[in-house]
């Protein structure tokens, strides 16, 4: 027995001796093919790894298997030998699939990551993504080799989103990578320069120089101070460094970093390498944005035979010398230049990261030869449009054969395509239906390809740049129709305009980071974003790679794949419109409202809708009523009307001296009395005796139309009380769209919530006045007090059942515990406006020391996220109606941000609100909304009312025209109740009665009986 028990443990040792010595033997071989790997000795590297892989395999001790074919699998992939890494991959996902339970976390995700980098040499992203989705969950970062392990996925997501075009999300990829290192303190880590690097390329091709300038600085600094010895990457240094300074004309020192990237790359590659003459284009580049073309000239002409060898960089040399020449006034040598690189083009396969026939084009059209201009423009629709063929000039393709690549350049193309259409028109009247119908088939497209290009990761610089090219072709657009409308005599044409008008405005669903918060700020679950991010960017991809397959396998491979992905991405916004409505709306709703819908249903009889369109040189103004349609154009200076506008908020804003009051009336009334005449007398006739629904745009959408003067200087005036308003002729309400008013008007009641009214009061301690709305954002110990709020709240009870919440009851966290519950909302205190960052625009509430979560401040990007189903919400704060303003979209404010979490209607302010007269106001709108009158109607009776018994002093505009009611304006679905015990002793007298009644027929019977 004892001799059993000692060989039994004998043999124990024996076998765990030898599995030591195994388990060492694999870890040996996988070391010396890391160090083989490490230094591209790679026949040396596949020899060792294929060892210890196989050895793992025969003891069956799958973490090492999996660690030792990932790499394998990688290098077969990196060099092509797609046959070995099949067998590779297929052996792989057998033992996975049936040794599940004997695989560690990390090896799983190392499979998954080897699944990855074979899923990308085929082409396949959205599976690859799919790999990459599943690897991190399982890996912990408080272990170096697991985070390590974390880093590279993310930053192979980073680099699949690049290849989608998304830059954006592959900065977000690249920063967590890097966030990742950072928090544990691992400033080693080998992966840093390289994350850097590629943040400062993402940047680049967004337009974000000076961001991309700033992380290649952090490469370079990280590059230097561990001695790095890749060139390839400090070539890439010098050249991305270059290209931004270039493009932020700072050429003497972008010439400086041409020169090393020059000087470096002839090092590594010769004069002649592929690195090298791209660094000669480079440079020759900065030479012409800085006007030196006779140096660009020279320095191209003496390196062009180093071109030769790379087709796509020759055909760019000769477009840039043809540039140079331009520059110089040499038109044949440009034609000869233009024709070398077209020549090129044609014989060789190249990329299409800019546009040859555009650029001829841009050429003739600066000599006013349209003919030719506009020929070469169709060449380059064709050129960069799949399936889009025709020659005929007025012909375009549609949007979905656009190529995503050329998407960003498009809209440029089309503009000037635009222009010497506009030029053709003036000229050729026998051609002028044709032309006219080509125009506005051209715009159209360039209104499309912008709302779709709005929708998508772009820097601001293009944001802007798309902001001008949006308003450009609308504005053409618009007068097109206009046109034809004179002509016709016809609605239709006015209706036309009213379309694109509102689509202008939607624009802003797209412009405004309405993505970014809705990511942020809507509770949206992380796998829902990132698949719907997967989606889009996939089948972006896959349709831009249509044109640039070599096979009729490879297009029909990506057209399957473009298929899936679109399929796939309709089946998940039909689930986000069911489940999150709110998120669908901020991002994907976008329904137009036709004129009849406004007629018939948005409309009271009583109503008329002015909606503005703001263009370069005319505003036009749109008129429907329930049974007219019309449509006006203004010509104007837009400068001095811009000026005209802010002068006219200013003076309104602020109510001066008594000292200057006759001079100040005078200007006010001059001042507004002008924008009367433009802007409400040329449609005087149509809105007699109507209220009205003011659509604004741009600027206008911070003026108080109320303020406007009739007929200003026909008789003398001595007083602000006196003057003829537009609001003593109309009620007026505003809004932003009327399809957005049109969503508000269709939304559900709020018969069935339990409140009636929640008013804020919450109390503030400072004594002095807050100098600015800066200062009053530093501390809260800035916010001064506000006398007349809690009388203001309190009196609202007079008129409604109300839950007052007063100083430190005001609190943030009661609004969005409660807000739902109620049929308006009323909060008197600050509002606090940040013009650089809209998001975080603020109201004041009372802080409570003791809350972790809630600062006191109930922010703009907080809001979208409360779930509110008031009728009406009153911001009697400051500024809650002013905020940045947008092209199409008009001001982005605190009031928006409601409108999104769910409220009808909102009453904001324009300016600083006077916190006694504001009391007045308030009382007496709360007044007339009790008796069943409608919104923009009580308000407007309440402020006339206020007018008609203030002092002098206080009849200035400041004091009583700030706020302004947006949104649906029928009457509250809530009314007065009588209190409690006035109930119960109504019923008791009822009952009473009824019992006397009943006692006094009884008596009677008796004594007739």
């Amino acid at each position: 027995m004892k001799f059993s028990l000692v060989l039994s443990f004998l043999l124990s040792s024996f076998l765990a001796q030898e599995q030591q010595s195994r388990t060492g033997q694999i870890d040996s071989l996988k070391k010396k093919a890391d160090s083989f790997l490490a230094t591209s000795t790679i026949d040396s590297a596949i020899y060792y790894y294929e060892q210890a892989s196989g050895i793992a395999l025969q003891k069956e001790d799958w973490d090492r298997h999996i660690g030792a074919s990932i790499p394998l699998l990688r290098i077969y992939t990196r060099f092509r030998n797609y046959g070995k890494a099949d067998t590779l991959i297929n052996n792989l996902q057998e033992i996975v699939t049936e040794h599940r339970t004997s695989i560690s976390s990390l090896s799983l995700a190392k499979f998954y990551y080897g699944n990855c980098t074979y899923l990308n040499a085929h082409r396949k992203y959205l599976e690859a993504l799919e790999y990459l989705n599943k690897a991190i969950p399982l890996l912990r970062y408080d272990d170096q080799q697991e985070r390590n392990l974390i880093t590279r996925l993310l930053i192979n997501k980073g680099l699949i989103y690049e290849v989608f075009s998304d830059y954006k999300t592959s900065v977000e990829f690249y920063e967590r990578a890097i966030n990742i290192i950072m928090d544990a303190e691992d400033h080693e880590n080998r992966f840093l320069p390289y994350l850097y690097y590629n943040l400062s390329v993402s940047f680049h091709l967004v337009n974000d120089y000076e961001r991309s300038l700033e992380y290649l600085n952090k490469t370079r600094f990280t590059y230097e101070k561990r001695g790095l010895k890749d060139l390839d990457l400090l070539i890439g240094i010098y050249d991305l460094s270059g290209l931004n300074l270039t493009k932020l004309d700072r050429f003497d020192e972008a010439k400086v970093y041409h020169d090393k990237a020059i000087d470096t790359s002839i090092k590594l590659f010769g004069v002649d390498g592929y690195a090298t003459v791209k660094s000669y284009l480079n440079m020759a580049v900065n030479l012409i944005d800085d006007k030196q073309y006779e140096q660009a000239v020279s320095f191209l002409n003496k390196h062009l035979p180093y071109f030769y060898e790379h087709k796509y960089l020759l055909a760019r040399a000769y477009g840039n010398i043809g540039l140079a020449y331009r520059g110089i006034g040499k038109d044949q040598e440009v034609v000869k230049t233009f024709g070398k690189m077209i020549e090129v083009i044609e014989a060789y396969d190249y990329r299409r990261d800019f546009l040859p026939y555009k650029m001829i084009g841009d050429f003739y059209f600066s000599k006013n030869d349209l003919n030719k201009a506009i020929d070469y423009y169709q060449q380059e629709l064709i050129r960069i449009s799949e399936g889009f063929t025709d020659l005929n000039v007025f012909k375009n393709p549609s949007i979905d054969q656009i190529t995503q690549q050329d998407k960003l350049s498009m809209f440029g193309l089309l503009k000037n395509k635009t222009e010497v259409l506009k030029k053709m028109a003036a000229l050729d009247s026998q051609s002028l239906p044709g032309i006219r119908k080509s125009l506005l088939s051209t715009c159209e497209l360039g209104i499309q390809l912008i709302k779709e290009l709005r929708r998508q990761p772009i820097s601001n610089p293009i944001k802007l740049r798309l902001a001008e090219a949006n308003k450009f072709f609308f504005s053409e657009v618009m007068n097109e129709y206009l046109g034809e409308s004179a002509r016709s005599k016809s609605d239709s044409s006015v209706e036309s305009m009213f379309h694109y008008s509102e689509t202008y405005r939607e624009g802003l669903l797209a412009l405004r980071n309405a993505e970014a918060s809705a990511r942020k700020y809507l509770n949206l679950p992380g796998e829902v974003i990132e698949e719907e991010k997967q989606l889009k960017s996939a089948a972006r991809y896959y349709q831009s790679s249509l044109k640039n397959v070599k096979s009729t396998e490879d297009s029909l491979e990506n057209a399957s794949r473009l298929f899936d992905a679109r399929r796939s991405l309709e089946g998940l916004v039909k689930d986000l419109e069911k489940s999150y409505p709110k998120y669908y709306r901020l991002k994907y709703g976008s329904q137009v409202l036709p004129v009849k819908e406004v007629q018939n249903q948005l409309l009271r009889k009583d109503q008329a809708l002015l909606e503005y369109f703001m263009g370069d040189h005319s505003v036009y103004i749109l008129t429907i009523t329930r049974t007219q349609v019309d449509a006006r154009k203004i010509n104007i200076d837009s400068t001095s009307f811009a000026q005209n506008i802010r002068e006219a908020i200013e003076i309104a804003k602020e109510p001066g001296t008594n000292a200057d009051v006759e001079k100040g009336l005078a200007a006010f009334e001059h001042t507004y009395g002008k924008l009367y005449h433009l802007l409400i007398e040329p449609v005087s006739e149509m809105i007699k005796d109507k209220d009205l629904v003011i659509i604004p745009d741009g600027l206008l959408t911070l003026l108080p139309f109320e303020l406007l003067v009739a007929s200003y200087g026909r008789q003398p005036i001595n007083s602000y009380r006196d003057l003829p308003y537009l609001l003593k002729q109309h009620a007026i309400s505003y809004g932003s769209s009327a399809t957005a008013l049109f969503q508000k008007f269709s939304t559900k009641n709020t018969q069935n919530l339990p409140g009636e009214v929640l008013a804020f009061a919450p109390a503030f301690n400072k004594k002095e006045v807050v100098l600015s709305e800066a200062a009053a954002g530093a501390s809260r110990a800035n916010l001064v007090p506000l006398d007349w709020a809690e009388a203001e709240v309190k009196g609202i009870s007079q008129h409604f059942e109300t839950d007052l919440l007063l100083s430190e009851d005001a609190l943030e966290s009661a609004l969005k515990e409660k807000g739902k519950n109620y049929k308006i909302i009323h909060i008197a205190s600050h509002g606090l406006i940040d013009d650089k960052t809209p998001d975080y625009s603020r109201i004041a509430f009372h802080l409570n020391q003791e809350d972790s979560v809630d600062d006191g401040y109930l922010h703009a990007f907080e809001i979208y996220n409360i779930e509110l189903n008031a009728d009406m919400v009153v911001l009697s704060a400051c500024n809650t109606g002013y905020g940045k303003v947008i092209g199409g979209e008009g001001a982005i404010n605190l009031a928006r941000s409601f409108f999104y979490a769910g409220v009808k209607s909102i009453v904001m302010s324009l300016w600083a609100a006077n916190d006694r007269s504001t009391f007045h106001v308030m009382d007496e709108f709360y007044s007339q909304l009790s008796k069943g009158n409608e919104k923009d109607k009580a308000l407007s009776a309440a402020k006339l009312k206020y007018l008609e018994d203030c002092s002098e002093r206080k009849a200035h505009p400041y004091y009583w025209a700030s706020f302004v009611v947006n949104g649906d304006t029928r009457s509250l679905s809530t009314e007065k109740h009588a209190p409690p015990y006035i109930i119960i002793l109504f019923s008791a007298f009822i009952l009473f009665l009824l019992f006397y009644v009943s006692f006094r027929v009884r008596r009677m019977r008796k004594s007739l009986n």
